[in-house]
């Protein structure tokens, strides 16, 4: 009895239970549009009434024929389909083993579906040709045909079906895999398929510019509120043409666009909304710079709190996330937050990894259920589920069903599911309401024999047969507008915001983190105060014999020690938002100069300029070394570019290696190799010959060499004085009339290398910097 004839027996009762879950199902469907309609009419009578400065009137409609969405016409959905998707890992011990086996499937509404029901559906009247004319649009221009979008790039029917799939499978049967490939995360080596839009074929670049993603686990930065993070998000991510006026359309206060490629609150259709964001007409000079920058962050302030009130967190929308250290929202409010961050750029399509994941059952049910009403919105929500409960599995439009060896058990609408296993023999018990439960229980209970009918007769099935012909139709209308979609996809650009504001927005961030929590930079200071009012006292006033020499050189080289062991600082640096930052990056919010170039701006300017001024404004004097600006100033220039090549190679270690512990012990020895090469633990005319030109790389070496060059070349009045008493009168005591460029000869220095240090200095710092710019580039990808 392991095969595929089951007891038919208990199918008597299959039915009316599935004819049930249908109609609660439909029910439930009405419901959500209903609610999902009454919240978007409340929103946009509130745009419409806002007399307040920051909002915007509504422009003159377009007359060009392009898109332009009613109130109360929804998207068109995008069809995301893939076809023989394999994923092929080489195991430590050098097998290979399929993830994914020739998975094919798709995510869309159906194939045949009701047209919308329009807010001004007005008969098209004859023109003199005898051909009907397009109603006018409510901005003045033509309006498309009641049940198509109509762009330059794509036409697409509308619809009123959800588009909510889910993939479904036991533990190790490749659902995340499958989603990353979907979502343009995972793919290169091991990974071969097809992955389209609209019949259209796209890559991992393509798909990622078009969708959001979502991940497992809730990376945010615990010290934003959650108004302040998706503030960020829409400054950076939000289409230009969606934040800023043009001479064709106008976005209101409440984010909804008016003219050529308006959207809906959901979004356009894939590649017409991606492809028209074009820099405003009439935006030159400083005065249209300044309105359309203001007019962006109107635009940007009043998607949040869209997005804020559709995600119910208007509660906690001025609350700190929360980390592991100050206390914040809750898993369910961070999953939200997640997915709000994705929403702000009216994605069609979006990827969740399963999102209900260590949720509790109220939780889950909120998540998918704001899911739900986002896919009845007309975005094509594509998700993984581990064991989606009953309710929860209703509201699900289409799911894949994948077997432990990441194979396609079933895929296809959801309520074609039961009545595919039955008609294979497999009826739930009578007792069960969870098909899900039900086809998980098969799968992962039936022998990989049975599993392998299983998914041989799926092949076969009617619900693939469908499948494949709907694909065949889209790819054939793809066909037909090749050029067009190809164009679309040429013009859509990486990042919407610029390298300056990425920078902006990234040092603003960074500066509001560290006023909210100053303790690193404030025992910084601390620290730097208290050691050079120490080392001061210590050193006060040293003289001009062998014991001053030696007090000279070894205050210089104890300042060079000293902030060499604070840019240790600089280790965890990018430890500490690493995962946030790739997250970012991967959503396009900025890229990795941008990123570089903040952090290290941000850490240079606080940590690596001051402290240096500060050490020596006070240690300085109260030592006495060599009175003068000049001096002074050239003391404080090599201190700093000493600092900055040490915090360099420390970010460099940092980026490389994978944990902070591993990091600290890299760092530590990196410091104390490179005191030991400085010149003055070890005289430099007595160093080997391998291990005088390791020195060469000791940023200790050059810096000490230009302090000292400072301090003596040139000077007068030194003497070596031999052994005496303590107490003894100077004039008793045997001495040695000696120049500063004599001492310096006599430890080995170079008289006229000062510049030649610094350079130096200034080189190391850009290998150390160009090196960590690298490993943060290429990681983490």
């Amino acid at each position: 009895d392991g095969g595929l004839g089951r007891d038919s027996a208990l199918a008597l009762n299959f039915k009316p239970a599935q004819n049930l879950l249908q109609q609660q199902r439909q029910r439930q469907q009405e419901r959500r549009q209903r609610r999902w309609g009454g919240r978007k009419q409340q929103q946009q009578q509130a745009a419409g009434g806002a007399a307040d400065g920051g909002d915007l009137e509504a422009g003159a409609g377009s007359s060009n024929g392009t898109e332009d969405v009613g109130a109360g016409a929804n998207p068109a959905p995008l069809v995301l389909s893939w076809e023989n998707v394999c994923c092929r890992v080489v195991l430590s011990s050098g097998r290979a083993r399929y993830v994914l086996q020739s998975v094919s499937g798709v995510a869309g509404p159906p194939r045949h579906s009701s047209p919308p029901v329009s807010t001004n559906p007005p008969a098209p009247a004859a023109t003199p040709d005898g051909h009907d004319s397009a109603p006018a649009s409510p901005n003045g221009g033509p309006a498309s045909p009641p049940h198509s979008i109509t762009s330059p790039h794509l036409q697409l029917p509308h619809s009123r079906a959800s588009c909510l799939f889910a993939i479904l499978g036991p533990s190790g049967a490749g659902k995340t895999t499958l989603l990353d490939i979907l979502a343009g995360r995972k793919w290169g080596e091991g990974v071969s398929g097809e992955v389209r839009v609209n019949g259209h074929l796209v890559g991992p670049e393509a798909i990622r510019k078009l969708s959001g993603y979502v991940q497992q686990e809730a990376i945010l930065p615990g010290t934003s509120t959650v108004s302040e993070y998706l503030t960020f998000h829409a400054q950076l991510r939000m289409p230009r043409a969606a934040t800023t006026p043009s001479t064709t359309g106008i976005t209101s206060a409440a984010g909804h666009a008016h003219g050529p490629h308006a959207s809906h609150p959901s979004g356009p259709s894939l590649l017409s909304r991606l492809a028209s964001g074009s820099v405003p007409a009439g935006a030159g000079g400083s005065g249209g710079r300044r309105a359309a920058a203001e007019a962006a962050a109107a635009a940007a302030r009043a998607r949040v709190r869209e997005v804020v009130h559709e995600l119910s967190l208007d509660k906690v929308a001025h609350s700190f996330i929360g980390d592991a250290f100050v206390r914040g929202l809750s898993g369910g409010e961070k999953r939200r937050v997640s997915i709000g961050c994705e929403l702000l750029t009216r994605p069609g399509l979006l990827f969740l990894d399963e999102p209900t994941t260590g949720l509790d059952s109220t939780n889950a049910a909120k998540v998918v259920d704001i899911l739900a009403g986002l896919a009845a919105q007309g975005v094509t929500v594509a998700m993984s589920i581990h064991q989606p409960r009953p309710d929860i599995f209703r509201l699900m439009d289409r799911v894949a069903l994948l077997s432990g060896e990441g194979q396609v058990v079933y895929s296809g609408p959801t309520q074609q599911a039961g009545p595919h296993f039955a008609e294979l023999g497999y009826v739930p018990p009578a007792e069960s309401t969870s098909v899900a439960d039900y086809m998980l229980d098969v799968v992962i209970k039936a022998p990989s024999e049975e599993v392998g009918l299983l998914v041989d007769a799926f092949k076969r099935s009617g619900v693939a047969r469908r499948d494949a012909a709907w694909l065949g139709d889209l790819q054939f209308g793809d066909a037909m507008q090749q050029a067009q979609q190809e164009r679309a996809l040429t013009s859509l650009s990486k990042y919407e915001s610029s390298y300056s504001a990425q920078v902006s927005a990234l040092a603003y961030r960074l500066g509001r983190n560290a006023y909210r929590h100053p303790l690193l930079i404030s025992l910084n200071f601390v620290a730097t105060l208290l050691m050079s009012l120490g080392i001061g006292a210590m050193y006060y006033q040293t003289g001009r014999d062998t014991g001053g020499i030696q007090d000279r050189c070894g205050s210089l080289f104890f300042m060079l020690l000293y902030l060499s062991l604070m840019s240790l600082s600089s280790l965890p640096i990018w430890r500490d938002d690493r995962l946030i930052f790739v997250r970012e990056r991967a959503a396009g919010a900025y890229g990795t100069p941008a990123y570089f170039t903040a952090v290290v701006l941000f850490d240079l300017l606080p940590l690596r300029l001051l402290p240096p001024l500060l050490f020596t404004a006070i240690s300085y004097p109260l030592i006495g070394l060599r009175p003068g600006g000049t001096f002074w100033f050239s003391n404080v220039l090599i201190l700093i570019l000493s600092n900055l090549a040490s915090s360099s190679l420390n970010m460099a270690i940092g980026a490389a290696l994978p944990s902070v512990a591993s990091a600290n012990m890299a760092g530590s020895l990196a410091v104390l190799g490179s005191t030991l090469l400085g010149g003055f633990l070890m005289s430099r005319n007595k160093m080997p010959g391998l291990i005088g030109w390791t020195s060469a790389l000791s940023y200790v070496r050059y810096a000490f060499e230009a302090l000292v060059i400072t301090e003596f070349h040139g000077a007068e009045d030194f003497r070596f004085t031999a052994f005496h008493q303590p107490g003894a009168p100077p004039d008793h005591i045997p001495h040695v009339d000696v120049t500063g460029d004599q001492i310096l000869q006599t430890f080995g220095f170079n008289l006229e290398t000062y510049w030649q240090d610094a350079g130096m200095l200034v080189v190391l710092t850009g290998v150390f910097l160009t090196a960590t710019f690298l490993l943060l580039r290429y990681s983490g990808r």
